[in-house]
């Protein structure tokens, strides 16, 4: 990738030419002047994810797409299985009240209750 501005400037990945650059990709920013991203890091490589994955989408780290509703479902449906992993639980603070059910606002004064969908 080459910066339009500085043509001297570019980042490096060994990424197939079929990836596309898609899904989880390594680039080195060696080459990149002043690149913020990377100053006072130890290394100039850094892991990138891009997609072409629509709102509601999940990016598997192969570039492909599925439903965000399947990430973290404990089934695998990325071929990298990707969608299953850095999944945790949610942590609730002590002051949260398990009885009163989360809310969303409707407008600037009105708040309904919010459907949450469970299975087990």
């Amino acid at each position: 990738l080459r910066d339009t501005k500085d043509p001297g400037s570019k980042a490096v990945s060994s990424a197939l030419e079929s990836s596309l650059l898609l899904g989880m990709q390594v680039f080195d920013f060696a080459d990149v002047k002043n690149d913020r991203c990377t100053t006072g890091l130890a290394s100039k490589k850094v892991r990138v994810k891009l997609t072409s994955c629509q709102d509601g989408q999940f990016t598997c780290s192969d570039g492909s797409c599925v439903g965000m509703r399947q990430r973290c479902d404990q089934l695998v449906h990325c071929r990298d299985a990707s969608d299953e992993q850095d999944c945790g639980l949610l942590g609730l603070e002590g002051s949260y009240n398990r009885k009163v059910p989360p809310i969303i606002s409707i407008n600037a004064t009105s708040f309904s209750p919010a459907v949450v969908d469970i299975s087990i």
